[in-house]
C-alpha cells in the first residue's frame, strides 16, 4: 500500500512538472537588448544583469557586452525588472524596466560621470578612477578631485603621467610633441593656451594615449590628451554651478545646465576666467667662465577668457541619434613687460619696457549623426570654426653709459583671419564574439591670412603670410580575440599639403601603423605590447622668417626650412588592477627623427631665438604609476619613471647627448569624516637636458582643503598652488657664451572655491 501511495505521488508530482516545463518551453520569452555606451563611443566588458525588484542582490541573468558594446539579456515572463550596468572607471547605471513576453525590448545605456552620484555616497579615498585600456588610460575624475582647481591645467597637474611646467607646456615621458584634443577634435589654441583657460568644471576625463591607434590623427610626437567634457546625466534637468577666486585678481566661473525631454536634450555651458599671473626672470651672460652682462626682467600676463556654448540632440530612435553645437569664445592675453640689461662693470646699461598682445576670436560649429545597431556601430562628425588672430608687441629702451646714450624703439603687428574644417567618418562592424572592423575617413583643413608689419627704430619690414594645410586621411582598424589574446592591428594613409607663402607647397604622403597585443594572465592581470608610428608637423607660426625685436640684445624669428618630426613609439606593459589597487608598469622606447627643438643663438651680444630640426632623438624609460586605497580615510597615487635620453646632432649636441634622469608625481588624499578632505600632490624632476640647453632639478608642491555642503550637494575648498617651489633653472650654450636663467612665476597662489549641482527629475 505504501509502495502504491508513494508512487501515485511520484506519477503526480511528475505530470505537473512536465506539464510545467512544457508550458514554460512554450511561453514566448521576454528579451532586452540594447547597446553601453559613453560619449558615443561602445563599451567593450560591460556587465549588464537583470534583477527581480524585490531582490536586489543575486541577479536573474547576466551577461557582458562585446566589442561593439552590444548585450542581450531574455527571462521567462514579461513584467518589471531590476537593469544594472557598471564597468570599472564609469559610474553604475541602474533603472527600471518593463518587459513582454514574446517581445523584445531595446534600451541603448550611457555611462557617464555623475556628479550627484558621486556627491551622495562614500567614496574610498576620493580618488580619480582609472580605467586602462589596450591603446589607453582613462582617469575619470570626480568633484573632490577637482576642488581648488580653476583651470584644466590645474587638474591634469594630478595627473600621473602628465607633466606641466610654470608656462602652461605639456609634456609626456619627456616629450613635449603633445597633441591636446577636446572630445576628440583639435583647437586653433596652442595646448598651452588651451588647457590654460579651459574650465577644469566641465572635465569629465582625461584620456592619456601615448601610443595611438590608426584611428587617431598622427600629430603629436608625445602622444594625445583626450579632455572630454561632462555629459548629460539620466534626470530631466540637472546644472552645476562653480565660482572661484584667488588673490592679485584671479577669479573664474562657470555654468552648465543640462535638459531632457523626451527624445530631446538640449545643454548649456557657460564659463568665465581672469588670471593676473606676474613672473620674474633673470639671465646672466658668461664668456669664458666670467659674467658679461645680466638682464633682469618682471613680467605680469593678464589673461581673460570667456566661452559660452549651446547645444541640443535628438534620439530619433533607440538606434539613431544627431546633435548640433554652437560655441563662442573669446581670449585676450596681455603681458607688458619690464626690463633691465647691465654689464659686468655696470658701466653701460639698458632699461626699457615691452608689450605683447595676444587675442583669438572664435565662433565654432559641430554637427553630427550617431547610428547604433546591433553589430555596427556608425558616426559622422563635423567642425567648422573661424574667427580672427591678433599678436602685436611694443617695445622701447635706452641705453646709458660709456658715452653712449641711444633710444630705441621695435613694433610687431598682426591681425588674421582664419577657419578651420574637420570632419570624421567612422563605421565599426562587429563580426561574431571575437571580430571587430573599423573603417573611417577624416579630413582636415586650415587657412590662415596674415600681413605682418615690423618697426625697429625707423626702418620698417613686413611680409604677407598665408597658411593653408589640407590632411586627407583614410583608416582601417581591426581587433581580434582568441582566448586570453587581444590583438589589433590598424593602418592610417594620409595625404597632406601644406602651402607656405614664403616658400613652394610641398605635399607629401605617409603610412602610419599601429599594433597592440593584450595577454590576459589571471585574475585581473595582463599584458600588452603597442606600436604606432606618428609624426609633429610644425606651427604655422615657426614656419615666419619675420624677426621680432624683443629689445636691443634679443630677436625672435621663425625658419620657414622647418621640416616635420617622424616617431616610432613601442611599449611592453604589465597591468594588476583590484578593488584596492591598480598598478601599471612600463617599458617604452621612443625615437624621434628630425626633432623640432626651440634654439637660442649666440652672436656677440644678441641671443637670437629660433626653431631647429634635431637630427634624432631616443628615449628609453621605465615607468611605474599606481593607485591604491589602503583604507577608508587615506589613499595614494602617483607615477615614477626613469628616462635615458639620447641626442644625436653635429651641430647642436655641444652638451651632453646621453643622459638618464627622473620624473617623481605623487597625489594624496586624507579624509576627516563629515565631508572634510585634505589633498597634497607634489612633482619632482631630476636634472636633464635638451639641445644645447641644461634644465636643473625642480619640484612642488600644492595643497587642497574641501569640504562637501548641503547634503553633498555643494562643495567648498581652498588650494595653495607652489607653497613649496624652485622655480625653473636652466643653463643655455651657445658659442662662446653659456647663459644661466632663472624663472619663477609667482608662488604660492591662493584660490576659494565654490560649486554646486542640482538635479530633478
Amino acid at each position: 500500500m505504501l509502495h502504491r501511495f508513494l508512487m501515485s505521488i511520484l506519477g503526480t508530482f511528475t505530470y505537473y512538472a512536465f506539464f510545467t516545463l512544457a508550458s514554460y518551453a512554450q511561453s514566448p520569452l521576454a528579451k532586452l537588448e540594447g547597446k553601453v555606451l559613453y560619449f558615443k563611443e561602445p563599451i567593450e566588458f560591460a556587465h549588464v544583469a537583470l534583477y527581480a525588484l524585490d531582490n536586489d542582490s543575486l541577479p536573474l541573468t547576466l551577461t557582458t557586452t562585446d566589442p561593439s558594446g552590444f548585450y542581450t539579456l531574455s527571462v521567462n515572463e514579461g513584467g518589471e525588472y531590476l537593469l544594472k550596468v557598471s564597468f570599472i572607471g564609469y559610474q553604475p547605471h541602474t533603472k527600471n524596466v518593463q518587459l513582454q513576453a514574446g517581445t523584445t525590448t531595446t534600451e541603448n545605456i550611457a555611462l557617464e560621470t555623475d556628479s550627484e552620484f558621486l556627491e551622495s555616497v562614500e567614496v574610498v579615498g576620493e580618488k580619480a578612477s582609472v580605467t586602462y585600456l589596450l591603446d589607453k588610460k582613462v582617469v575619470t575624475f570626480d568633484e573632490k578631485i577637482l576642488a581648488g582647481t580653476s583651470s584644466a591645467a590645474d587638474a591634469l597637474v594630478k595627473v600621473p603621467e602628465i607633466n606641466i611646467d610654470a608656462k602652461g607646456n605639456v609634456k609626456i615621458r619627456g616629450n613635449s610633441g603633445v597633441t591636446v584634443l577636446i572630445n576628440g577634435k583639435p583647437s586653433m589654441l596652442s595646448p598651452a593656451d588651451l588647457i590654460g583657460n579651459m574650465s577644469s568644471a566641465s572635465i569629465s576625463q582625461v584620456e592619456i594615449i601615448t601610443t595611438p591607434s590608426a584611428k587617431y590623427d598622427p600629430d603629436g610626437a608625445g602622444g594625445i590628451i583626450n579632455i572630454i567634457t561632462q555629459q548629460q546625466q539620466d534626470v530631466n534637468i540637472s546644472g552645476k554651478a562653480t565660482v572661484g577666486a584667488g588673490l592679485d585678481e584671479k577669479y573664474n566661473a562657470s555654468l552648465k545646465l543640462d535638459l531632457t525631454k523626451g527624445r530631446w536634450h538640449h545643454f548649456f555651458t557657460a564659463s568665465l576666467r581672469h588670471e593676473d599671473n606676474p613672473a620674474t626672470k633673470q639671465r646672466d651672460f658668461l664668456k669664458k667662465g666670467e659674467t658679461d652682462y645680466t638682464t633682469f626682467s618682471e613680467e605680469e600676463e593678464l589673461a581673460k577668457f570667456g566661452m559660452v556654448q549651446l547645444g541640443t540632440e535628438f534620439k530619433m530612435d533607440s538606434s539613431n541619434l544627431v546633435y548640433l553645437s554652437y560655441q563662442h569664445s573669446n581670449l585676450d592675453e596681455n603681458t607688458p613687460v619690464r626690463f633691465r640689461n647691465i654689464d659686468a662693470e655696470a658701466a653701460l646699461s639698458e632699461t626699457g619696457k615691452g608689450d605683447l598682445d595676444f587675442g583669438m576670436l572664435e565662433n565654432k560649429f559641430q554637427a553630427g549623426y550617431v547610428f547604433s545597431g546591433k553589430n555596427s556601430h556608425l558616426s559622422a562628425d563635423v567642425l567648422y570654426s573661424l574667427g580672427k588672430l591678433r599678436v602685436n608687441s611694443e617695445s622701447e629702451s635706452r641705453k646709458e653709459g660709456n658715452h653712449n646714450n641711444a633710444y630705441y624703439t621695435s613694433s610687431l603687428k598682426n591681425e588674421s583671419d582664419f577657419y578651420f574644417f574637420d570632419y570624421t567618418i567612422d563605421y565599426s562592424l562587429t563580426l561574431g564574439k571575437s571580430l571587430k572592423m573599423e573603417l573611417g575617413h577624416a579630413g582636415e583643413y586650415v587657412n590662415t591670412e596674415n600681413n605682418y608689419s615690423a618697426i625697429f627704430q625707423e626702418t620698417h619690414s613686413g611680409i604677407k603670410y598665408d597658411y593653408k594645410e589640407s590632411i586627407q586621411a583614410l583608416f582601417t582598424l581591426f581587433t581580434f580575440k582568441k582566448g586570453n589574446y587581444t590583438f589589433q592591428g590598424g593602418l592610417r594613409f594620409e595625404n597632406v599639403l601644406q602651402e607656405v607663402s614664403t616658400m613652394p607647397a610641398d605635399p607629401y604622403q605617409n603610412l602610419y601603423p599601429s599594433l597592440g597585443i593584450e595577454y590576459k594572465l589571471s585574475g585581473q592581470k595582463s599584458l600588452s605590447f603597442n606600436y604606432s608610428r606618428r609624426i609633429s608637423r610644425p606651427d604655422p607660426f615657426q614656419f615666419i622668417p619675420l624677426e621680432r625685436q624683443v629689445n636691443s640684445r634679443e630677436t625672435e624669428y621663425g625658419n620657414p626650412e622647418l621640416q616635420p618630426a617622424y616617431s616610432n613609439n613601442l611599449e611592453l606593459g604589465y597591468k594588476l588592477f583590484n578593488d584596492k589597487i591598480g598598478v601599471k608598469s612600463t617599458v617604452y622606447f621612443i625615437l624621434i627623427n628630425d626633432l623640432i627643438n626651440r634654439v637660442l643663438l649666440q652672436e656677440e651680444n644678441l641671443s637670437k631665438v629660433t626653431f631647429e630640426n634635431i637630427d634624432q632623438a631616443a628615449t628609453f624609460g621605465v615607468s611605474l604609476s599606481a593607485e591604491t586605497e589602503l583604507n577608508q580615510w587615506y589613499s595614494l597615487d602617483g607615477s615614477i619613471e626613469v628616462l635615458n635620453y639620447r641626442l644625436k646632432d653635429d651641430t647642436f649636441t655641444e652638451l651632453n647627448d646621453d643622459y638618464t634622469y627622473a620624473i617623481l608625481k605623487l597625489n594624496q588624499v586624507v579624509s576627516f569624516g563629515h565631508g572634510l578632505n585634505l589633498q597634497l600632490n607634489g612633482s619632482y624632476t631630476s636634472n636633464h637636458y635638451e639641445a644645447l640647453r641644461e634644465l636643473r632639478s625642480s619640484y612642488q608642491l600644492g595643497a587642497t582643503v574641501e569640504k562637501s555642503l548641503f547634503n553633498k550637494h555643494a562643495n567648498l575648498s581652498f588650494s595653495v598652488r607652489r607653497f613649496v617651489y624652485s622655480g625653473e633653472r636652466s643653463t643655455r650654450y651657445s658659442g662662446l657664451y653659456q647663459i644661466k636663467e632663472e624663472y619663477i612665476p609667482q608662488n604660492p597662489i591662493f584660490r576659494l572655491s565654490f560649486t554646486y549641482s542640482f538635479s530633478k527629475n
